[in-house]
């Protein structure tokens, strides 16, 4: 059936299967960005919440996904913040929550440009079917006449 189809036809076919890989690796970072993102927005209420703990409040804290320490709330306004390259300091919950807030506002924008590039793959992908669906009923057309 394909022995006879043009060289534009194939590349068309190859453009397509290579547009719709790239579109599935765009969803999978989107994906894997709103995750960042629903722990960022989760890590944000948890501070939030933190304010109205009194010291000496028993809680759980997570070690590991899923496994949780006892321990008792010593200090409040004073977290210990990961800044990153193993630089710990210590600041206030105020002052982790914006360093939160620009952190997500940054992942958003960054997420907004990977949709943007998924939509103009997909468009690139619409496309070539368009020109695939197009050339495949030129080649039945002619075919039907020869």
């Amino acid at each position: 059936m394909m022995k006879e189809a043009p060289k534009e036809f194939e590349q068309h076919y190859a453009a397509l299967g290579i547009l719709s890989q790239e579109a599935e690796q765009w969803q999978q970072q989107i994906e894997a960005v709103d995750e960042q993102l629903a722990e960022l927005r989760l890590t944000s209420q948890s501070i939030k919440e933190l304010s109205g703990v009194r010291e000496g409040t028993d809680i759980l804290v997570p070690v590991s996904k899923g496994i949780f320490v006892k321990a008792q709330v010593k200090d409040t306004h004073d977290l210990i913040v990961n800044v990153g390259a193993g630089i710990v300091l210590n600041k206030s919950p105020e002052e982790t929550s914006k360093l939160l807030s620009g952190q997500l506002k940054e992942i958003a924008f960054i997420r907004e440009q990977m949709v943007a590039r998924l939509e103009e793959t997909s468009q690139k992908a619409s496309i070539l079917r368009q020109h695939i669906k197009s050339a495949s009923i030129g080649k039945k057309t002619v075919q039907n006449e020869g």
